[in-house]
């Protein structure tokens, strides 16, 4: 299988949860499976030269970088899966997405998100839950917060 994910999250030197997170799946990845072909996908811009992926060193693992904001499809053609280590505005593909869900905080605390980033994760995960043919939940929790506050969601 032709599989890509998106590594935006670890591009900076110091990484956050999700880039932790996504930056451990892919070397995890690395030591288990020499059979599928993994595409480590980014938008970046052309002088983003502080912005790097690791170097994987496996054969199976490509560095797929968008540069001109060609778009998912033309950068990774023929993807089988694409996933999204965090919620975002999903690409335009034929590839069954997978998405990671950490937590719904915005949504248990949203005294503390401006009104923009409620709205903006809101818009995000209801498309997320029509397109998506896999959510993985970091906890069962998670689980259940995806399920009350997006009850469209296929289980």
């Amino acid at each position: 299988m032709k599989i890509a994910i998106n590594c935006r999250s670890f591009l900076a030197r110091h990484y956050t949860g999700i880039g932790r997170y996504a930056y451990n799946l892919v070397t995890s990845l690395a030591e288990i499976d020499e059979e599928n072909e993994y595409y480590l996908y980014c938008r970046k811009g052309l002088f983003d030269w502080e912005k790097r992926l690791p170097h994987i060193g496996k054969r199976n693992f490509h560095t797929k970088w968008d540069w001109a904001k060609r778009g998912f499809e033309k950068t990774v053609p023929n993807a089988d899966i694409y996933h999204a280590p965090s919620p975002e505005f999903l690409p335009q593909t034929k590839a069954k997405i997978i998405v990671t869900a950490q937590d719904f905080v915005y949504k248990t605390y949203p005294s503390v998100h401006t009104k923009d980033a409620i709205e903006t994760t809101d818009k995000q995960m209801r498309e997320i839950a029509k397109r998506a043919w896999k959510i993985i939940c970091c906890s069962e929790s998670t689980r259940t917060d995806l399920h009350t506050y997006f009850p469209e969601t296929k289980d």
